[in-house]
């Protein structure tokens, strides 16, 4: 039985705000598996959406609200058959937990909640295994929104407009609170991938000869003009 690890494609919304995120997923030779995913969105973020929550009436006691959407996270997640939620719950305001098991990855490949077009990730079995990742706007946008509770233009806000540079974006971060943009600037998307078999090909950092870590700047998926894909083929 070969089993591999990756950073999953539920993790790239969510870092829309800028955060601190780990996840795993372990899959098994038939492409079921299960993953592990936890999230901790920065203070400033947090504390911004709670006053638009809080104004919209959305939260009425800050002290017990939760930024993230669990029913619908929840509900989203079981349209995809095959997966079974072993845990979901929200530490504190800014913080996610979840673990689930999902009886083939290949789920994930059909258009869904996460994927509107389908298009989110592409798995190729036999001799040489692949997978591919695939971010467009879209993809990203429709994610986001599946994670926060808080919707319509204040979390919008977050995203670039059309033909915003990301000067004039940055500087409308840093209007809506302290840092904003320097909290941004600095975060990164991070996806290891390891696999217990050998790595043929990839376009990112390999680690050792079964693992590839993934790395991109926060900005690049903000301001994605064409699809980014990562990818790996192992036997």
């Amino acid at each position: 039985m070969k089993l591999f690890r990756l950073s999953i494609p539920l993790l790239v919304g969510a870092l829309l705000l800028a955060c601190t995120a780990s996840t795993s997923i372990t899959l098994s030779g038939d492409g079921g598996g299960a993953c592990d995913f936890r999230l901790r969105l920065e203070k400033p973020f947090v504390d911004y959406l709670l006053d638009i929550g809080e104004a919209g009436g959305l939260f009425t006691d800050r002290a017990k609200a939760v930024i993230f959407d669990l029913a619908q996270i929840e509900k989203k997640l079981k349209r995809y058959d095959g997966v079974t939620i072993a845990r979901l719950r929200a530490p504190s305001a800014g913080e996610l937990d979840i673990s689930f098991t999902f009886k083939n990855l290949d789920i994930f490949t059909r258009p869904g909640d996460l994927s509107p077009n389908g298009s989110l990730l592409a798995v190729s079995n036999g001799e040489r295994k692949s997978i591919r990742l695939r971010l467009d706007k879209g993809t990203v946008n429709s994610i986001l929104t599946s994670f926060i509770k808080v919707k319509g233009s204040e979390v919008e806000y977050f995203l670039p407009r059309s033909g915003e540079t990301k000067a004039d974006y940055y500087d409308n971060l840093d209007f809506a609170f302290d840092g904003g943009g320097a909290l941004f600037r600095k975060s990164t998307i991070v996806m290891l991938v390891s696999v217990y078999g050998k790595i043929l090909d990839h376009n990112g950092e390999l680690k050792s000869p079964s693992s590839v870590r993934f790395s991109v700047p926060l900005e690049s998926v903000l301001f994605l003009d064409k699809p980014v894909e990562y990818s790996i083929v192992y036997e």
